[in-house]
Order: structure tokens, then sequence, then C-alpha cells
């Protein structure tokens, strides 16, 4: 019966360590599926006189954000909806626009370039 007590006994640590183990091991691959796709910002978000320089923003969800005054010097937007976003007199300079075309080969602005 001992031997049974004692059986059990190492039975239900090793459980314990298994169950602790699935839990650090989920955090752990919630947090790298976090890293590698983090949110975007909230649709509508309020990035007036941000200062997004270098920013990468590939294929993020930008629609009807407030981007006025914003600058976006080296930023990346290709693939990033901008749909119904609001950009007067946004800084752009050496951006790549959401349709893959450089800002400075378009006049200086992606406006023209907004659609992915």
């Amino acid at each position: 019966m001992a031997n049974h007590e004692a059986l059990k006994a190492t039975f239900e640590r090793a459980l314990r360590r298994v169950f602790l183990a699935t839990i650090v091991s989920g955090a752990g691959i919630v947090g790298f599926a976090w890293a590698a796709n983090p949110p975007s910002p909230p649709a509508g978000a309020d990035l007036r006189n941000a200062r997004l320089i270098g920013a990468q923003l590939r294929d993020v969800d930008l629609r009807g954000a407030k981007l006025d005054g914003a600058d976006l010097t080296g930023a990346d937007l290709r693939g990033a909806d901008l749909t119904g976003a609001s950009m007067i007199q946004v800084t752009w300079s050496n951006t790549i626009c959401p349709d893959g075309t450089l800002s400075d080969a378009d006049g200086g602005t992606c406006q023209g370039h907004l659609q992915p």
C-alpha cells in the first residue's frame, strides 16, 4: 500500500510539472504570435502629428485614422488600408506608399497611391 501511495505522489508531482510546462509553453506561443503579428491600431486611431519616421506599417489597418500633420518620412505603408483616413499636411518623404510606389517618385506624396 505504501508503494502505491508513493507512486501516486510521484505521479501527481509529474502531472503538476506537465501542467505548469503547458501553461508556460502556451504563454510563450501567445507572446511569439503577438510579436510576429502585433495588433493594429484601432480603426479611427488618432495619430495626428505623430512622428512615424521609418515606421513599418505594412498591411496595417488605418481605416478612418486621423493622420493630419503626421511625419511619415521613410515609413513603409505597403498594403496598409487608409480608407477614410484624414491626411492633411502629412510629411511624405521617401515613404513607400500602400501601392508600393515611392512618394519621392510620385511628386513627394502618396496621395493617389493609397490603395494597395
